[in-house]
């Protein structure tokens, strides 16, 4: 037996939390396909890189922005 895509478990296997969604998005997530999981965790990852690299230079005296 092949079991079943999950998208939503999914993303909160990669950390993403889905708590605050209306019933409406909740619906809308358990449409995505593997693919569009993958670049969501991507895009998530990524961003949480450059939060830490923000991070690190509010500590070293800013980034001169």
């Amino acid at each position: 037996m092949t079991a079943q895509f999950d998208p939503i478990k999914a993303l909160e296997d990669a950390g993403l939390s889905f708590d605050r969604v209306s019933d409406a998005e909740r619906e809308a997530l358990k449409q995505l396909t593997p693919e569009e999981v993958r670049v969501l965790v991507k895009v998530r990852k990524q961003m949480e890189e450059v939060h830490e690299v923000i991070g690190q230079a509010d500590v070293a005296g800013g980034i001169g922005l």
